[in-house]
């Protein structure tokens, strides 16, 4: 813990050793008030030069309207607060950016060990350094739309002729990225959203709307597309089955010519009017909860999609970061090799990444003042404060206290009748600008009520923070315990009191320790994830980084069933759906002795391919020698985006499966729903996939019509045994 101020006017800064390696305090009793931005500053008028910081829940040196990003700037980042417009960047580390001025999609790998450094190269091609064309459009592009056309609707026969090849994009101003594996793309100057696949870019359907331009895109979890129109006063929404919703936003909203769309973690649709200069929220029926929001409506919200960031490397140099949201444990991507300029654009072009903060001039001082604070008890010993704030190498902070049996407004406060003020700096790099543990006693005497008085000091650029602030009333000191000689003299028991806190405080948080361990032998209340992995190895647990703390959560809280049905089907699917996320009927794991009949039956049966069965359009027949103890696992490829999402699913397979059995992994894409997701040419081919990507497809030609087998029912049973 760090060492209580006795009496003197300054108070060293030193870092708490804890546990988890946290710089906070660690806890002892319940404090009595509790300052923060939720619960509320109790901030007095008199208090000046400060801002409440709603984005990162702080209050700091500042000034009320004045914002490094302001959440209107026209690239629909929010204030700096998700992903801008035309950005998009999927779990397995690639970033997608839609380069509207050249009429292509380009992509960044982050996991790459190939990603290309070769600026001459780059330059030769018109590429951006480390970038690559997501696919390559052949020279001669027809961006011709039907302009006469006034009615939106999903794609038709009429209108198939009107579009430009599925592969020829015309203005990309938006790109997203869904969970269930699907890049959407608002192709503007095509008049239309394309919906293909991912990553194998085959198109599965295309929102057709001639006429109207989609400048912004926006999509939820459960699938569903929001587009906003060039010069239109509405948001449009498509389910997952791209139907669209007529009574969304059918009411009068005030939106104009939305340019930028982001959603929520609580489902809100913010919407971001370049034209007005203003931003709309939309629940999830469209309607407006908040017109017009103002800056601090704006940096309140927590948006789905965390923004790029910007660090430092040893050599001065940008290195832009992303927030792996499905891998909290993990390091951030690193996204080496990509220059950005002075203002947030890829360098050499006027693609935008992110917005870069401009620099404020802060004030240099500001004070805080609280109310008064009432313990109910007349001639009350406040204990002490403990302060969880940031502060950079150049800044400071302050403390003093005031204290009275009346209550007295801060205006009648004499300077004098302030306590002697705490000096809290880092003066140590290491610890620059993070959360630090502060704490004082209260130095001013006994008294009913208790005001505070906070200083920050900066130089104009650089900030403290402080992000709560805790008091605690009624001092409890051993001096009570010793015998009456050390009370004798006010001034000797006062200084023995104040001496004896520190031990009191120490033996509270030992304390607090012992009352509260039950909390970390509980998976549901354990906060640490050193003590969550200790507690799951009492189960022979090892977590991989990736595993979110909910999931570690329930497989310990449910260890006990899982070992009794480990090395069972059911055990190895709970351990998949652990692993992947998946719930529900997948994965599937087929035991292949189950079509040993089927397959006696079946064994003269000629296919030009070789191959009986198919499961999601792949070969599915197991070999001869791969019938008795083996077993197939069909996953979706959104549970497998990469190679090494696919080997990491293998290790957990060998890891669980019984010794003896061998496997193999079947990873399919979205399927096919007749009459709801099945249109010749978009998302539905005839027998396998043509080796070529291609506009249309022509039966004979690209496409084929022939059986290859299917599989029985019995088989088709099995999948979900």
């Amino acid at each position: 813990m760090n060492a209580l101020n006795s009496g003197a006017n300054h108070a060293k800064l030193v870092s708490s050793q804890t546990a988890n390696n946290d710089n906070k305090l660690r806890p002892t009793t319940t404090p009595s008030n509790l300052l923060n931005q939720q619960l509320a500053w109790q901030s007095h008028e008199a208090s000046y030069g400060l801002l409440e910081d709603i984005s990162q829940q702080t209050l700091r040196l500042g000034e009320q309207g004045k914002y490094a990003i302001s959440p209107k700037e026209p690239f629909g980042s929010f204030g700096g607060k998700t992903l801008a417009r035309g950005v998009a960047i999927s779990e397995s580390g690639f970033m997608l950016v839609a380069d509207s001025e050249n009429n292509r999609v380009l992509y960044y790998d982050t996991l790459s060990s190939e990603q290309s450094t070769n600026e001459k190269h780059d330059l030769h091609h018109g590429l951006p350094t480390g970038f690559r064309e997501l696919w390559q459009t052949p020279n001669q592009v027809n961006n011709k739309s039907d302009e006469g056309h006034e009615t939106e609707d999903c794609l038709n026969d009429a209108q198939t002729k009107a579009q430009a090849p599925f592969y020829h994009l015309h203005k990309p101003l938006d790109i997203k990225l869904s969970q269930s594996g699907e890049l959407v793309i608002a192709d503007s100057g095509n008049h239309r959203v394309l919906i293909m696949s991912w990553p194998d870019l085959r198109v599965r359907h295309s929102i057709f709307t001639p006429g109207k331009s989609p400048q912004a895109l926006e999509l939820d979890e459960k699938g569903n597309i929001y587009i906003a129109y060039k010069n239109q006063a509405r948001i449009v929404k498509y389910d997952y089955l791209w139907h669209r919703d007529p009574d969304y936003c059918a009411q009068d909203t005030g939106i104009q010519s939305p340019s930028a769309l982001a959603k929520t973690i609580d489902n809100q649709l913010i919407v971001l009017c370049e034209q007005q200069m203003e931003v709309f929220a939309l629940d999830a029926k469209g309607k407006v909860i908040q017109s017009k929001a103002s800056a601090e409506f704006v940096f309140a919200l927590s948006f789905i999609r965390p923004p790029l960031g910007i660090v430092q490397t040893d050599d001065q140099q940008d290195l832009l970061t992303y927030t792996q949201k499905s891998r909290p444990n993990c390091e951030p991507w690193y996204l080496r090799n990509i220059q950005v300029d002075s203002i947030g654009n890829i360098a050499t072009t006027n693609m935008r990444l992110l917005t870069r903060p401009k620099v404020l001039r802060l004030p240099r001082v500001g004070e805080y003042f609280t109310t008064p604070f009432d313990s109910g008890n007349l001639g009350s010993q406040w204990h002490r404060v403990v302060l969880n704030a940031s502060i950079p190498v150049v800044c400071k902070i302050t403390l003093q206290t005031f204290t009275s049996d009346k209550p007295i407004d801060v205006a009648n406060i004499f300077e004098s009748d302030w306590s002697q003020p705490l000096l809290y700096n880092s003066n140590d790099r290491a610890l620059d600008n993070q959360v630090q543990g502060l704490e004082a006693l209260i130095q001013s005497g006994k008294g009913r009520y208790l005001t505070l008085r906070i200083g920050l000091y900066g130089d104009g650029i650089a900030t403290p923070q402080i992000h709560d602030i805790s008091i605690f009333s009624d001092r409890e000191s051993s001096l009570a315990f010793l015998p009456e000689p050390y009370r004798q003299d006010p001034q000797s028991a006062d200084f023995l009191d104040r001496w004896l806190s520190y031990f009191d405080t120490v033996q509270a948080e030992i304390s607090a320790l012992a009352r509260d361990f039950n909390q970390y032998l509980d998976p549901q209340t354990v906060s640490s994830n050193d003590f969550l992995s200790w507690l799951g190895s009492w189960f022979n647990w090892t977590f991989l980084a990736e595993w979110p703390v909910e999931t570690r959560r329930e497989m310990i809280a449910n260890s006990l069933s899982y070992y009794q049905m480990r090395g069972t089907l059911q055990g190895l699917k709970q351990m998949l759906q652990w692993h992947t996320g998946l719930s529900g009927e997948q994965p599937s794991i087929i035991e292949h002795y189950r079509l040993r009949e089927q397959l006696e039956i079946e064994e003269d049966i000629a296919c030009d391919s070789g191959s009986k069965w198919f499961i999601g359009q792949k070969p599915f027949t197991p070999d001869a020698s791969q019938v008795a103890h083996w077993f197939s696992v069909i996953v979706p490829a959104s549970a497998v985006p990469d190679q090494q999402a696919f080997d990491t699913l293998e290790a957990v397979i060998t890891a669980q499966k019984p010794a003896h059995t061998g496997f193999r992994v079947c990873v399919i894409s979205p399927g096919l729903r007749v009459g709801q997701q099945s249109s010749i040419g978009i998302d539905t081919w005839l027998g396998h996939y043509p080796d070529a990507k291609g506009s249309g497809f022509t039966l004979g030609q690209s496409s084929q019509l022939k059986s290859q087998g299917f599989l029985h029912q019995s088989a088709k049973g099995a999948l979900h045994n």
